[in-house]
């Protein structure tokens, strides 16, 4: 008969599995064997000086009694192990509800029907808001058609307008949508950055921090022969309604940095730029973006820039497209 340090079985062990012993004689413990219930509550005996189990009644009880021990002890190790490659470290700390779309979790299938539902009620919203709409065209020159190709809308509960970001992609299947820029209701760009984007995707009172890069305003096509970088979303927008209108938005795909302007020399890194034949830079005609202009243009000199004596492209559509 095996000892129960050849099981690695302690006595402690079989305390817990056995509950408390009957009575106890020298080195003896005595049970009532769970498997026949014995009147006298004492067949069950383990002598802990030869470190051996028995059932008096039926030696095989104890055979039985040691693998049933033997198998909750190792599933007892295996869900430990299992918690311990699991738990948090400093290094790898635990993923929080607010990290959640920060992840590559954004390109599943069950994020990306969630965010473009998300989008999908927020244009209606803006499509069934009359006033809302008057007051982007009117302020801003988008007209309504735009907002439904290009998905803008509003989140209500919020008050504010809300552009969705497409990751930059030269694939004319599979378009990410990897988050939204929120924009205060009056476009003040004077208010702290931080109530303007501070977060990508807000669902349930909870601010989800998105990816960002370089982003699409419209998706590359077969038909793609120009590459233009704006600074924007909304010149980004009027340009393509203007493209539009003149029936060459099919030609051009417009991009732009979804985390500003500073950023834009880096993201250019990711561009694919044999699949254009040409280069436009629209970026704004200020002290950032000349200076960051300057940057481009010297790292990519094929860029032609676009200024013509405005600040930037959604000025000069609104002089003299509107």
């Amino acid at each position: 008969m095996k000892t129960l340090k050849e099981y690695d079985i302690t006595l402690q062990e079989l305390k817990e599995y056995l509950g408390d012993y009957e009575r106890k004689a020298g080195d003896e413990y005595f049970w009532q064997c769970p498997m026949c219930n014995d009147t006298h509550k004492d067949n069950l005996k383990y002598n802990s000086e030869k470190d051996v189990l028995a059932c008096f009644a039926d030696y095989s009880h104890s055979h039985t009694i040691i693998k049933d021990i033997v198998k909750k002890l190792y599933q007892e190790k295996k869900e430990k192990e299992a918690a311990e490659e699991h738990k948090p470290t400093k290094q790898q700390r635990a993923v929080t509800k607010e990290e959640l779309f920060s992840t590559v979790e954004v390109y599943s299938e069950r994020v990306q029907e969630e965010l473009i539902m998300y989008q999908c009620e927020c244009t209606d919203s803006l499509l069934n808001h009359q006033k809302s709409l008057d007051y982007l065209y009117n302020v801003r020159g988008i007209k309504k058609d735009t907002v439904e190709f290009m998905g803008i809308g509003i989140d209500l509960n919020l008050r504010k307008w809300v552009f969705p970001t497409f990751k930059y992609s030269t694939s004319a299947e599979k378009n990410y949508l990897i988050g939204f820029e929120y924009r205060n209701p009056d476009f003040d760009y004077n208010k702290p950055k931080k109530e303007i984007r501070r977060y990508k995707y807000q669902k349930d009172c909870v601010a989800y921090s998105m990816p960002t890069g370089l982003a699409m305003i419209n998706a590359f096509t077969p038909n793609t022969k120009v590459l233009v970088v704006i600074e924007g979303y909304i010149d980004g927008y009027l340009l393509w309604q203007f493209l539009e209108s003149k029936n060459q938005a099919k030609f051009y795909h417009i991009v732009t940095s979804s985390n500003g302007v500073g950023s834009l020399l880096r993201q250019l890194s990711v561009v694919d730029f044999s699949a254009y034949q040409k280069f436009y830079l629209y970026i704004d005609n200020d002290k950032a973006g000349n200076e960051n202009a300057q940057k481009i243009l010297e790292r990519y000199p094929f860029f032609e820039r676009f200024i013509c004596n405005c600040k930037d492209f959604g000025e000069w559509y609104l002089k003299n497209c509107k």
